[in-house]
């Protein structure tokens, strides 16, 4: 009998609830070796800004790291870390262990799915797998192919609404051994023995409220529903602050340490016990937002990250490197602007329509590339989603999916909706002030 030894590649699904993959590997292989890239979290985007990952990123991932290692290690396993971004160490794990099948969650990203095809034609005698855990459909499952899926989100969102998600699979509570070989790992270079969460100057670790890791992110789920704030989402979705007022479900599910079929599971629970409503529907068409980004991202490919988007469309923008700054940095002329991009430096988070009102700034008012604004995003957001935040700002931009053609807010007028009493504004330009000197 064939003895088969498995490489668990974790990339953004940290976690051992409903988890197809790590599953699906356990199931099939007789030793597992559990691996983790931590230069994986940082793609080519941002780094052709030369810019480095945010502290507020790197210290959630590596909370949803530390985490996910804790719960490796009450199984008896071990999770292995590399900074290298090369390829190179994968290889060389296959290669130094004997690795006969490859398991991964499946990746929207263009960039992600090169590095993954060409893994597998260097090594064309070893089985690669290749599971979907980051959706609420798998790719067979889905009501139409990925190649022929319509352009728009309201024929996708009526096509998957007639149709039930996949149903959360059991948390894993064993998993195979390592084998013996890997403890040679421990004197790898590549090999990392630490997770250390990055401290720099920009750090604002009293503003942050939320923690990485599964553990973190199943007690905040719960914790939400308990307290019935899904009966009156709606109400309040566009809030700028206030940590009720949204679900704020994306820093775990970006991660993977919180999975979106359980998210989906929960909330029809909580709607069978308390009762639905449009606000407890509405959360699951946002979440049918960011499905419809995942497999919008799988069929365009590297077009998500160009300028004209999917459909080459012809945008004009100028290029002003110190319009660019003055929007990073909060140093704008629209006051609710600066404290969003403020509140996004210090925290790594922002409100969903933050995100819209600062998206249209840089587009329209300051008529900069979108791209810039993607990859700062990708930067700083620690709830960073690779379809999601390309996607959004393909469709504030015009270059997105829809004959809609670019969004453009009055700033004005959403300072006054939104923001009426200017608390929200002066507090984060206060901190913004407050950091500065």
């Amino acid at each position: 009998m064939t003895h088969t030894v498995g490489l668990y590649c974790f990339t953004t699904d940290l976690r051992l609830h409903d988890q197809p993959a790590l599953t699906k590997a356990a199931s099939e292989v007789d030793q597992l070796v559990c691996y983790y890239q931590w230069g994986n979290a940082w793609s080519q985007h941002a780094r052709s800004m030369n810019a480095e990952i945010g502290s507020a990123r790197q210290r959630f991932l590596a909370q949803s790291v530390a985490d996910l290692s804790l719960q490796l290690n009450s199984l008896q396993q071990r999770l292995w870390l590399s900074h290298h971004n090369d390829g190179t160490t994968l290889g060389k794990l296959i290669e130094a262990l004997g690795i006969t099948d490859v398991y991964r969650s499946v990746q929207a990203g263009w960039f992600e799915h090169q590095q993954w095809q060409e893994l597998q034609s260097k090594y064309p005698h070893i089985r690669f797998h290749n599971i979907d855990t980051r959706t609420l459909y798998d790719q067979s499952t889905l009501p139409f192919a990925i190649e022929t899926m319509p352009g728009g989100f309201s024929g996708v969102r009526s096509k998957l609404e007639k149709n039930e998600p996949c149903t959360p699979i059991s948390t894993l509570k064993q998993l195979p051994p390592m084998p013996e070989s890997a403890s040679q790992l421990e004197q790898w270079p590549e090999i990392s023995r630490q997770i250390p969460p990055k401290q720099s100057t920009t750090d604002s670790p009293e503003h942050n409220s939320f923690k990485g890791g599964e553990r973190a992110g199943l007690a905040h789920l719960s914790a939400y529903l308990s307290s019935g704030a899904a009966s009156s989402y709606k109400q309040t979705r566009n809030a700028l602050d206030g940590w009720n007022h949204s679900c704020k479900f994306s820093p775990w599910l970006a991660t993977g340490s919180l999975s979106v079929r359980k998210v989906v599971a929960d909330l029809k629970h909580y709607e069978a016990k308390h009762g639905a409503n449009k606000s407890s529907y509405w959360i699951y068409v946002e979440l049918l937002w960011r499905e419809y980004f995942q497999w919008y991202a799988m069929r365009h490919g590297s077009k998500l990250y160009q300028h004209g988007g999917a459909n080459d469309t012809t945008l004009h923008y100028t290029h002003d490197s110190e319009r660019i700054e003055q929007w990073i940095h909060g140093r704008t002329d629209y006051p609710l602007v600066n404290a969003c991009m403020t509140e996004l430096r210090l925290t790594g988070f922002m409100s969903n329509r933050g995100r819209q009102i600062v998206a249209s700034c840089l587009v329209n008012e300051l008529e900069q590339d979108w791209r810039f604004g993607a990859a700062y995003f990708e930067q700083m957001l620690i709830d960073y989603d690779t379809a999601c935040n390309w996607g959004n700002w393909q469709y504030i931009a015009g270059a997105g999916p829809t004959t809609v053609q670019k969004r453009h807010f009055n700033l004005d007028k959403q300072a006054s909706q939104f923001d009426p009493k200017q608390r929200y504004t002066q507090y984060w330009l206060e901190q913004r002030d407050a950091f500065t000197r």
